[in-house]
């Protein structure tokens, strides 16, 4: 990594420059006591700790027409997780494909036995128990899920006085202007008095304007050469999950609390040093991606079979 890629980003500031950006400060931990000054009618929406991830919630909550939707959706995809993996291994293991297709007319039940499940090979043992845990982490998160639903559901009812009946027929035009009027009375962001449409949108969308403005500057290439079709923008999702991993989630991420870049990335002489270390977090999460490759391609393949079939 001794040459970078030349862009039109200048240096934001040294350590010891100041950040004047009032809404990129970390927002102050304030208590207020019952019936005091800013308790409004709901002190527990006064100055939001994570105003980024409150907002994102906020949205997602109407784009997806509200908690029960939002519940039903979670708990049938853990349903359609189960079935997958049943299914599949219902017809590698209890299905006699001989039988099936030697038969002109064969009869369907004939040609199945449950019993064969008893003889699945170890390889087969190792999916299964793998593919459970990865469930049982998905019903972990659901879980968790479940009370941020809870809390969003119940600022919708208390703070901007939406029922889950009127949701249905409100775009997000008019749940924004209610989210403009609580700010007054709740001061749900510690640096503003007011909020203006720009500073929800900011906040909503920060994660992928940071994307945006990465590949169009060509910190991130996402362009490849492609046989016959030439040169292509083209990313998945399991490597926008990885970008993501490497740029915003865990200790060693550029991006402090996923939303601001840290300190010591604003100092040119910390450059060179970095650098090595992202290198290093790449290549680990690469020997990762690598150990893994056959289960996530075996699921990619039952996932897209199992999606795309009935079309």
């Amino acid at each position: 990594m001794d040459k970078f890629p030349q862009t039109r980003y200048e240096r934001l500031q040294s350590d010891d420059e100041e950040d004047n950006v009032d809404e990129d400060l970390p927002p102050q931990v304030h208590i207020t006591a019952p019936g005091g000054e800013g308790n409004g009618r709901n002190g527990r929406w006064n100055h939001i700790e994570n105003l980024d991830d409150f907002f994102i919630r906020v949205y997602d909550y109407h784009q997806q027409n509200g908690f029960v939707c939002i519940l039903l959706k979670e708990c049938f995809e853990l349903a359609q997780y189960v079935f997958i993996v049943l299914f599949t291994t219902f017809l590698i293991f209890c299905v006699n494909y001989e039988k099936l297709f030697a038969d002109k007319d064969p009869v369907i039940i004939d040609c199945i036995n449950f019993n064969n499940v008893r003889n699945a090979n170890g390889v087969m043992v190792v999916f299964l128990l793998i593919a459970f845990l990865f469930w049982a982490v998905r019903v972990a998160k659901v879980l968790l899920y479940f009370f941020k639903l809870l809390e969003i559901k119940s600022f919708y009812r208390d703070a901007l006085h939406i029922t889950e009946a009127k949701l249905a027929n409100m775009q997000w035009k008019d749940v924004q202007q209610k989210l403009i009027s609580v700010q007054k009375e709740h001061q749900m962001c510690v640096h503003k008095a007011e909020l203006t449409e720009l500073d929800i949108y900011h906040r909503i969308l920060r994660w992928k304007n940071y994307f945006i403005a990465m590949q169009n500057k060509g910190v991130l290439s996402c362009v490849y050469d492609f046989p016959i079709i030439g040169r292509r923008a083209f990313i998945t999702e399991g490597m926008k999950y990885n970008l993501k991993l490497i740029l915003f989630w865990g200790p060693d991420a550029p991006f402090q609390d996923s939303w601001k870049l840290k300190p010591e990335y604003k100092s040119s002489s910390n450059r060179q040093a970095l650098a090595d270390r992202l290198s290093r977090r790449i290549l680990w999460l690469g020997l990762l991606n690598f150990a893994l490759l056959p289960f996530i391609f075996a699921w990619q393949v039952l996932y897209s079979f199992f999606s795309y079939a009935e079309v």
